[in-house]
């Protein structure tokens, strides 16, 4: 996160091929030999270097000499030109510019841990050729500060990311959502590196919370099944004793000590963050049609999912009264929860309330999906005394919940919408309660003035829960809005990555927090399953496609792991058309509202 010192006069001379004067230029090295039963293999991809791009010369109002690249990313600018001997160079890596037009790193920084992203280097004589090796950065603008003059041809900015192939393909009638989609892709790109991280500049951690948010959305993208994979096994790795999975992986504190704030409060173990570690293998496994990382990871996910049981065992006092007798043993709301985090509205008092009284509904939500997994996955495994017992289990959960925050079979919350989108995601309703959930939704988001205000457990299926059930135009509203909080804001903004907030600058246009966040990107996951209609699981493939006229086109492609899946439609003369693709080998369900539903093999299909 500090960045790069580096003296170029410590190099050996370019024209000699062996190391003189190693002894000056360098400090020695001891050879020790420490054996080898710590080291592991890495069964996943390397990071390596991809896209470069050239500079733009700014000067800002400041007066200060800014290269701009023209896109947000993550990696590192190289360099070649001649120069003297101890000539100085700093590069400062940013990825905005401020209200006024000037250069800034404070909307990332962090008091505790402050982010220089900064190069220092001296320069040899004659010809210096450069690029950090050490470290990366999340930039689209480099501040120069040399004591000589600065050619911008000279430079370029160079993405790096775990090897791993781009997958999907989407375009529509309208330029911003198009830049959207592109936006999620670039901000994948630039925090799968190695592990997913939630940030490329202050923290570069994995975050789990982050990560099951966008899995269904990564899937689509990119072929990131060994990224995925490989932070699981890390997750794994930092299990501790009881049963609890850390939320960062890999760990970033002590092996063996569970994260804390202020050293008091046990932040591992968080709902919707630690229970990535069921919700990732599993959906890895439905998409690909693997379930080798299933079978790898089955005991330790036994381990973490008994823990939750016994955490399910116990009850905030404060919530006794919210909580019947009957069903308290199965609802969780006891320890660390991050609650709807950063859903429009929150404030102080929101997370005080989290610390002390918990999230009932969060928490057993999530405990249900969790169990109903487990469930699926032992069946599949062949485990059938552990499928039975889990299922019978959720089975309580479910009614547990719906006793609770269901009223005849309707929603109680009358206010926020991730209360909504929750129980449609995670299957809590049936069918019937899930179109009329879904109309009440749409009818908040109406009172809301088009705008969503769901936070990171929800808005990654906000959109799918109202296109599937009968509220698909209330999707594209939300789309299509172009105020905060909406996905469009950013993108009128000039933003080329997903933000890490919805209020992403103020009304000055200072910026504030991260700009390169994948997880409110998942929404090109909609556009895929949604828009145009392309599902996989299980090694089956549907499309069922939502339309809407004011996109009055969308196509998209999906390099599948069972071939390339094309669908596409368009709106001509107030009809519908539809082009769709299905892969050698297979075949396919094709769902289009107001048609039977037709079974077809692998071919062209014109509709």
């Amino acid at each position: 996160m500090a960045g790069e010192v580096y003296d170029a006069r410590k190099e050996f001379p370019m024209e000699h091929g062996l190391m003189e004067d190693c002894g000056e230029r360098f400090h020695l090295v001891k050879v020790q030999n420490y054996g080898m039963k710590q080291l592991i293999p890495v069964d996943t991809v390397p990071v390596t270097p991809h896209e470069t791009l050239f500079a733009k010369q700014i000067i800002t109002p400041a007066g200060e000499v800014v290269l701009d690249f023209g896109q947000n990313i993550v990696g590192y600018v190289s360099f070649e030109f001649d120069e003297q001997e101890g000539k100085k160079l700093t590069l400062i890596h940013g990825e905005v510019l401020d209200g006024k037009g000037n250069f800034t790193i404070e909307n990332f920084q962090n008091k505790a841990v402050p982010t220089k992203q900064q190069i220092d280097y001296i320069c040899r004589e004659g010809r210096n050729k450069y690029h950090p090796t050490k470290t990366y950065m999340g930039f689209r603008y480099v501040k120069v500060e040399a004591d000589f003059e600065i050619d911008p041809a000279a430079f370029r900015a160079v993405a790096v990311y775990s090897d791993i192939r781009t997958t999907a393909e989407f375009s529509c009638g309208v330029s911003e959502v198009n830049q959207l989609f592109q936006n999620a892709l670039w901000s994948m790109k630039g925090n799968f590196i190695d592990v997913p991280t939630d940030c490329p500049t202050r923290e570069k951690s994995g975050y789990s919370g982050d990560c099951q948010a966008y899995i269904h959305t990564a899937m689509y993208l990119m072929d990131c099944y060994p990224v995925y994979a490989k932070w699981i096994r890390e997750q794994a790795a930092g299990q501790y004793k009881d049963g609890v999975v850390p939320q960062i992986a890999p760990k970033a504190n002590t092996p063996g000590k569970k994260e804390k704030i202020g050293g008091v409060l046990t932040t591992d173990g968080g709902i919707g963050w630690s229970d990535s570690f069921e919700i990732v293998p599993y959906r890895l496994m439905k998409r690909y049609g693997d379930d080798a990382l299933v079978r790898e990871n089955y005991e330790a996910m036994k381990r973490w999912t008994a823990y939750e049981i016994k955490r399910a065992q116990k009850t905030r006092f404060c919530n006794c009264r919210l909580l019947p007798r009957k069903y308290r043993k199965y609802m969780i709301d006891t320890e660390w929860m991050w609650g709807e985090w950063l859903e429009p509205g929150q404030d102080v008092n929101y997370m005080s309330d989290i610390v002390m009284k918990g999230d009932p509904e969060v928490g057993t939500a999530f405990y249900y999906m969790n169990l109903n997994y487990m469930a699926q996955m032992a069946e599949i495994l062949g485990e059938d005394e552990d499928q039975q017992y889990y299922k019978k289990l959720a089975e309580k959960v479910k009614a547990a919940y719906r006793t609770v925050y269901l009223e005849n079979g309707s929603v109680k919350e009358k206010t926020r919408q991730c209360r909504y989108v929750r129980p449609i995601a995670h299957d809590l309703l049936s069918e019937k309660e899930k179109t009329k959930a879904a109309s009440e939704l749409a009818k908040m988001i109406e009172r809301n003035e088009n705008h969503l205000n769901t936070g990171f457990l929800t808005t990654h299926e906000l959109s799918r829960s109202l296109s599937q059930y009968g509220q698909n135009r209330k999707a594209y509203d939300l789309l299509l809005q172009e105020e905060k909080p909406g996905w469009l804001f950013a993108v009128t903004k000039g933003c080329t990555t997903i933000p890490e907030s919805w209020d992403c600058y103020d009304e000055e246009g200072n910026p504030h927090d991260s700009f390169n966040h994948y997880s409110y990107g998942a929404v090109a996951g909609w556009l895929m399953d949604c828009v145009c209609g392309i599902n996989v699981s299980d090694g089956k493939i549907v499309i069922q496609p939502y339309p809407d006229e004011r996109l009055r086109f969308a196509a998209a492609a999906y390099d599948s792991p069972y071939g390339k899946i094309v669908s596409e439609w368009k709106y001509e003369e107030g009809k519908v058309k539809y082009h769709v693709e299905i892969p050698t080998n297979m075949c396919a369900e094709i769902l289009i509202d107001g048609r039977e539903k037709m079974r077809v093999e692998a071919g062209v299909y014109e509709l």
